[in-house]
């Protein structure tokens, strides 16, 4: 284990501070780390002293005060739209299920009206079947749904 403690160190900083060290202090810090270090950190200590408050790096303290109090409104406007997000995220899941029931449900009606779609040159598009009127009242139903949500999204993306 090495000696950490040297009995010139206290002596020697005071002398550096004072600008009075003679040959044998400056000898002896050529010899020793540890009073060495010492001086290079009395000599930072003191250089960090010396900054004024125009030279000084940190903005003022009511800045400082002001970007903690937006930080903490940030962190609480997160915090509270965390359930938006969950209930956002639970309705995309309800619509995309309910289309997916529409679409498996309605799919043997689709199927035979798009079986009975006959075009003709001359007598142009027909079909022998028709789809109900609740097939286009659910669709429009689920497709305005579908453009409520997504409108939202948006809005709340536009707000910020």
């Amino acid at each position: 284990m090495r000696n950490r403690e040297c009995r010139l160190t206290t002596r020697l900083s005071i002398e550096a501070a004072a600008g009075t060290i003679d040959a044998a202090g400056r000898q002896h810090l050529d010899s020793c780390q540890l009073c060495g270090e010492a001086l290079l950190v009395g000599d930072a200590m003191r250089q960090l002293a010396s900054i004024t408050a125009k030279e000084s790096p940190m903005p003022p303290a009511d800045v400082i005060w002001v970007r903690s109090r937006l930080l903490d409104r940030k962190k609480l406007a997160a915090d509270a739209a965390r359930p938006i997000a969950f209930f956002e995220k639970l309705a995309y899941g309800v619509i995309s299920a309910g289309w997916v029931a529409f679409l498996i449900l309605q799919w043997p009606l689709i199927q035979t009206w798009l079986t009975g779609i006959q075009i003709d040159l001359a007598e142009g598009f027909r079909t022998s079947h028709s789809l109900p009127l609740s097939f286009f009242w659910t669709f429009a139903a689920l497709s305005v749904i579908t453009a409520v949500v997504m409108l939202h999204r948006v809005e709340e993306g536009a707000r910020g």
